[in-house]
């Protein structure tokens, strides 16, 4: 029920609305009280009062209150309404002590809620704090009181705390669309909302990895976007660089970077497969019939030491030196070289003995004559065993070694093995086996 007071009053001048009487005690302004009313001042309409009870609170019983305005046309849903109404904009003070603490602003093109000077605008539910801004306008959840120590870069919002449930996710639950995704752009425009061409080798961003050394953050990783090209309209080429802290170092290097072209460049460390039977697959190779396997498994190098023997002769008996022999393994195939040279007397020099090889530093897979080689030899005397006499390589069908032998081509062209074992003889070797 509106309250019509009469416009111009004198002093002492009553007025009677509902169970009411109301006196005229000031006109200059004009103000009205009401009378004969206990425990305390109060106005009756039906049901509904609003009275200054004994605990001088201020209560009304009845529906939506409006200030500013003759009518409260907001749908309400059934909730009640306070309604706040100004010609170019409305304010709600919030004070402290008559201090300004924070306010609630509502204009034609704008609604914000504000804190005043340095304080938070916190956030609680459930009794404790879910979040704040702060005076810097960074958004912090879980940080309460504690001074913020978060990194400069990213620092506008940050979630700290003790338990392994602290972080962000990004979900979405969609029959018709994909997930959702973190962006992070870059326009080369100081003007916010304005475009500036990104060129290429800029960096577009990146998240950091950081760890504490007890006193200060450090960086351990980075994955960094990149421009790999001038962006334009047609062409927004770029790449992404891997990036790690070195031992003795606390800033991230260069590590790996994808390509645009989708070649992967390792910069300064290897490509490691810390599991056996594992590697590069070919798989996408086209492939002939008989093909068992893509599968580029194992990459080694290095030395061994073959043991050189005369045949049914003992190693003592074969006086071997300046051996020199090394390897190297390509997935399952080994290709070995090197050379070896008598030395002193052999007990069976001038006799037709093969040369025995051991020791391969893998297991021959297969069995006789698979092995593919190249066998020179120097100080032969080709003048007394003949000119024809040249020398192959041939594995026995146990798989533990080689026989070097020597096969003399007569006039006739039937062969004779004639291996002849001579001093100072000096054998050079390279061949190829599958390894088992």
């Amino acid at each position: 029920m509106a309250i019509n007071f009469p416009a111009s009053p004198s002093v002492n001048d009553t007025f009677t609305v509902g169970s009411i009487t109301y006196q005229c005690v000031q006109t200059n302004p004009i103000k009205w009280i009401g009378l004969g009313v206990t425990p305390a001042d109060r106005l009756v309409e039906g049901s509904n009062s609003l009275e200054i009870n004994a605990s001088n609170e201020l209560i009304w019983t009845g529906g939506d209150v409006g200030i500013g305005t003759s009518s409260i046309s907001q749908q309400s849903g059934g909730r009640k309404v306070l309604a706040l109404n100004g010609s170019t904009n409305c304010l709600m003070n919030f004070n402290h002590g008559d201090t300004l603490a924070g306010f609630l602003y509502g204009a034609n093109d704008e609604f914000r809620m504000e804190s005043n000077g340095t304080r938070p605008l916190r956030f609680r539910t459930g009794g404790g704090e879910s979040f704040r801004v702060d005076s810097s306008a960074r958004i912090l959840k879980g940080w309460g009181d504690t001074t913020f120590t978060g990194l400069g870069q990213s620092s506008d919002i940050c979630v700290a705390g003790t338990s392994s449930n602290n972080g962000i996710q990004v979900l979405r639950y969609n029959a018709s669309f994909g997930t959702y995704g973190l962006t992070i752009g870059r326009s080369k425009n100081a003007n916010l909302g304005e475009h500036g061409q990104v060129l290429s080798n800029n960096t577009i961003g990146y998240i950091d990895f950081v760890a504490s050394d007890g006193a200060n953050w450090r960086q351990s990783a980075e994955i960094e976007g990149a421009a790999d090209g001038t962006i334009t309209s047609t062409s927004s080429e770029g790449k992404l660089i891997f990036k790690t802290t070195k031992v003795n170092a606390t800033g991230a290097t260069q590590a790996m970077t994808i390509k645009a072209n989708h070649n992967v460049e390792i910069h300064d460390g290897n490509l490691v497969f810390e599991t056996a039977d594992t590697g590069i697959d070919f798989s996408a190779s086209s492939n002939v019939s008989g093909m068992t396997s893509e599968l580029l498994n194992d990459y080694e190098e290095g030395s061994w030491t073959p043991e050189v023997t005369i045949e049914t002769q003992a190693a003592s008996e074969s006086p071997i030196d300046n051996i020199n022999a090394h390897y190297v393994k390509v997935g399952n195939i080994v290709h070995t070289f090197g050379d070896f040279q008598f030395n002193g007397t052999p007990t069976v020099a001038n006799t037709s003995r093969a040369i025995e090889l051991r020791g391969f530093p893998y297991q021959h897979k297969h069995g006789y004559d698979k092995v593919s080689g190249d066998i020179r030899v120097t100080g032969y005397d080709t003048a007394t065993y003949g000119t024809d006499t040249y020398f192959l390589m041939r594995m026995i069908a146990n798989n533990q070694y080689c026989r070097i032998e020597a096969i003399e081509l007569s006039y006739n062209g039937t062969r004779n093995a004639s291996p002849v074992i001579q001093n100072d003889m000096r054998v050079m070797f390279s061949f190829t086996y599958e390894a088992d």
